[in-house]
Order: structure tokens, then sequence, then C-alpha cells
């Protein structure tokens, strides 16, 4: 957390050297140590530290910076890992940032494409956490009397045999 504190010096840095091999190391830190205040705050707890924390960085700034550095030519995997990291979890709590930075968002859909299936999928969890904190409740249409009548109701004879044999109380047939 304390490295976090950091954060916009660290993004200064980059920026003040964008052509510099510390750049790599440095969007690695933002990376991890943004990433470990994200995992760290609880939504119903939102005077917490680090809730706090958050709520003083200036992620549009980070989003930025590192956003410019990994599209260097000089940009390593590493680098571009940990900006992929940082972007897709970043979206959760800094969804207007990313929906703002059109090279983020950009960045989230054509990673869509890429070949190893980690990236793809870290990528479109980014774009669904993007609308998840601001999204309706699934409050579901769940008839308690109907699920009733559907488990009262005789089942097929199929059905109930296989059932009878592989015995009822096991965990696959139990529904709650």
């Amino acid at each position: 957390m304390e490295l976090t504190k950091h954060s916009q010096t660290i993004a200064q840095l980059i920026a003040d050297h964008p052509d510099d091999p510390v750049c790599e190391l440095a969007v690695a830190v933002l990376s991890h140590s943004i990433n470990a205040v994200h995992f760290k705050v609880n939504l119903f707890e939102i005077q917490t530290p680090q809730a706090k924390l958050m709520k003083t960085l200036d992620m549009s700034y980070i989003v930025s910076v590192v956003i410019s550095a990994m599209k260097k030519p000089h940009a390593t995997k590493y680098l571009i890992a940990h900006g992929e990291t940082l972007i897709s979890y970043s979206a959760f709590f800094h969804s207007k940032v990313i929906l703002c930075n059109s090279s983020a968002l950009n960045f989230l859909v054509a990673r869509l494409r890429a070949k190893d299936w980690e990236n793809r999928c870290l990528c479109l969890a980014g774009l669904l956490r993007l609308y998840r904190l601001n999204s309706e409740e699934d409050t579901g249409l769940f008839d308690p009397n109907a699920f009733m009548q559907a488990v009262m109701r005789p089942k097929p004879a199929h059905i109930n045999d296989t059932l009878m044999m592989y015995g009822q109380n096991s965990l696959v047939y139990r529904i709650w």
C-alpha cells in the first residue's frame, strides 16, 4: 500500500523517461501495487484505508502514461502484460477513466483477438468490469410456488430409475 501512495511519482518517471528500460519495471510496480489495493477494497466499506487511497489516485494520468509506454516500439511482452493487467483490473473501480481513454478501451477490445487465451480472457473480464458497478442487480424471476410444483411433479420413469440407482441424496441431485 505504501508503494501505491507514490504511484503518481512512478507514473511521472515513465512520462519523463519514456525510452529508458526502467519504464518496464515502473509499469510492473504500478500494476502490482495498484492492483493490490484494488483487491483489498470492500465495496461495502468505503472508509477503509484502501478505499480512501484508491480515491486519491489520478488514474486518468496513470492509465494514459501506461498506454503511451505500451505503444512504444521497444515495449516488451513484460511491459505490455503488466499494462494489460493494470488496465483490466482498473476497469472495475475506475470505469469512467477507461471509457474516457479511447486508447485503453481500444486496447482491451483489440486484445480479444490475441492468440493467448489468458490475454483474451483478461481483456474480456476488463470489458465486463467496465459496466459492473453501474449495472442493475439481477433480481431474477424466481417464483417459489412454480419451483415447488416442478419439484413435486413426478419425474419421467427413465430419469426416476437412474436417480434411484444413483441415490437421491447425492450432491448432483440436490438443488440447494
